[in-house]
């Protein structure tokens, strides 16, 4: 129970008593008009037993105390509203944030395993459920069970016998919440698995829209979708037609207990003097205990399936992050090097072996076939996963011995896929440096030749560019992107084919920014179009995770290796032309 209270409190279990007092106090304030009335109904039942006149006073007082009580009942049940909100809404808000930092210091493979719908119902609709489970059921559950049970307890110094009827009665019925709990324990994993996979290919319907409607496509992916909406509806309707009957059978236990009060009384009352009083009290008080409890035992299935998604998000805070060092070193210059590093993703081996180096203050070039590991080495160096052996180092530094807030520091990333927040322009170009003036910002928008087109929009730096930067096109995300580079002015520039979706025009410009842009920084370029990087100070050729070969454009073309290989096709590309129709 402790492990359960810190998994859906975010290990501060104490923060929850006190909505749940509240709750508790508002759930005996209800209960109170109950006994009122009790009092009221044994008056009465004197007055027809004795024939005397009804105690007026008395019978004004009980009509007071009813009104009173309403009226603190309003109070306290808005208090306890406000607390269990004000919890909820406490440890939900500390946990997303939480999640979310974590999620910043986890490895990239950890999203590479994650489905993004996966990861999408976790930041959302687990956290509604969390929501839910700690504003609503857990204080409700606390006073419907222990309420009632206290409520036993008092009614045995009054009569042990129909005490102990009805306290047997829910002895009965716990077998049964244990029953539901059990099996929303199994089935409650394969509904969050369901809705997991009908977000994942909903997502993936989206994302994919312009092909699907490009090539009419009703097949594949539509199927994908649909296959996972009608797996949700079958374990939604089998989680609900195997817990509704459990829960039902429960509820008739417990209605049982009035009937047996009734009956036991009755034998009682006939033949062991129980005072007839006494037999209505029980019957009243009876039907009190019996509704909270029902309420609590169907709250148990329910709240083992809402802690579910609680257990979801510990799982992923349970995650181990990169490993910070205890003494963290400062590099004193920007030389990168990779000394016998090995690197496997998913079990597959990306990197074998490999060393090099980029120096500081020059251009470096990664060029080589697709798949050859040229994408990993940037990752590496901005250390979005460890090297399996071997050592990346910045200064001599090895990056493990580094704090990640000071790397990140020094490296600005333009990658191939850019993407853009669903805010200004002139936001996400200072997303690298947020405390930026505007006329920074500009200068950099400037360097990175986006200025013009970013004058030319309805509210130029302050137009949204829609979520991913859906508003513009790929050249222009791409530039803007280069603009956040050129205004973190990091001392390491890590480019992933940063001309690609520019114009010839454009790409000239871009090259010229960049080459201003090297003084004094180590630049590392992926580059597919080699005429773009011919310049650069020296050229890493990968193949298959290893350094094939290395050298200026000069030294490699004479070579006649790889690059010299690719050189020429892609010069040959350059008058590749489209055939008329019919021409062979």
């Amino acid at each position: 129970m402790k492990k359960w209270l810190n998994v859906i409190s975010g290990n501060k279990p104490g923060q929850l008593v006190p909505s749940m007092l509240w709750q508790a106090l508002s759930t005996i304030l209800q209960s109170s008009p109950y006994g009122f009335v009790l009092l009221a109904i044994l008056e009465y039942y004197g007055v027809l037993k004795t024939g005397a006149a009804p105690n007026g006073v008395y019978l004004t007082l009980l009509c007071i105390a009813v009104v009173l009580d309403s009226f603190i009942y309003y109070l306290v049940n808005r208090g306890a509203y406000v607390s269990a909100f004000t919890v909820a809404g406490n440890v939900c808000e500390k946990g997303l944030l939480d999640l979310a930092a974590r999620m910043k210091n986890l490895p990239m493979g950890f999203f590479g395993r994650r489905d993004p719908g996966d990861l999408s119902t976790l930041m959302t609709r687990d956290f509604e459920n969390l929501s839910a489970l700690l504003a609503h059921m857990l204080p409700q559950f606390v006073s419907g069970a222990v309420f009632p049970l206290i409520g036993i307890a008092v009614l045995c110094f009054i009569d042990w016998r129909l005490a102990l009827v009805i306290g047997a009665v829910v002895l009965l019925s716990l077998p049964l919440a244990f029953l539901g709990w059990y099996m929303i324990g199994r089935i409650g994993k394969k509904h969050h698995a369901a809705v997991n996979e009908a977000n994942s290919r909903m997502l993936e319907y989206i994302g994919g829209i312009k092909p699907i409607k490009a090539f009419n496509l009703g097949g594949d992916k539509f199927r994908n979708f649909r296959a996972a909406a009608e797996n949700l509806k079958r374990v939604s309707i089998r989680q609900e037609a195997l817990i509704g009957p459990v829960a039902g059978l429960a509820g008739a236990l417990l209605h049982a207990a009035l009937p047996a009060v009734m009956i036991l009384g009755t034998w009682l009352l006939l033949g062991q003097g129980l005072p007839a009083e006494v037999l209505i009290m029980f019957l009243v008080v009876c039907m009190r205990i019996c509704d909270p409890l029902l309420m609590a035992l169907v709250f148990i299935s329910e709240m083992l399936y809402m802690s579910l998604s609680a257990r979801r998000i510990q799982e992923v805070m349970d995650e181990k992050p990169l490993p910070e060092p205890a003494a963290p070193s400062v590099n004193k210059e920007y030389t990168i090097r990779f000394d016998r590093v090995n690197f496997a993703y998913n079990q597959k081996q990306v990197l074998f072996d490999l060393s090099c180096g980029m120096k500081h203050g020059g251009m470096t070039a990664l060029v080589g076939p697709s798949g050859s590991g040229k994408s990993t080495v940037t990752r590496l160096i901005a250390r979005f996963w460890d090297a399996d052996s071997g050592t990346v180092s910045i200064g001599g530094v090895p990056l493990g011995d580094m704090n990640s807030e000071t790397l990140l520091s020094q490296i600005s990333v333009v990658f191939q896929d850019v993407y853009l927040f669903r805010d200004t322009i002139a936001a996400n170009i200072a997303l690298s440096r947020p405390d930026a003036s505007r006329e920074e910002i500009e200068k950099a928008a400037r360097a990175a030749h986006c200025h013009d087109f970013i004058s030319r929009l309805p509210a130029g730096y302050d137009t949204p560019v829609g979520e991913g930067g859906s508003t513009l096109s790929g050249g222009e995300k791409q530039r803007v992107s280069i603009a956040r580079a050129i205004l973190k002015d990091a001392p390491i520039i890590l480019l992933d084919e940063a001309a690609a979706g520019l114009d010839p025009e454009n790409e000239i410009l871009i090259q010229g920014a960049l080459s201003r842009l090297v003084a004094d920084k180590t630049l590392v370029v992926i580059a597919h179009r080699l005429r773009s990087i011919q310049h650069a100070d020296n050229i890493i050729v990968l193949d298959k995770g290893r350094v094939a070969e290395q050298g200026t454009h000069e030294e490699l073309t004479a070579r006649d290796g790889i690059y010299a290989r690719m050189w020429r096709e892609q010069q040959k590309a350059k008058s590749w032309k489209f055939a008329a129709p019919g021409v062979g």
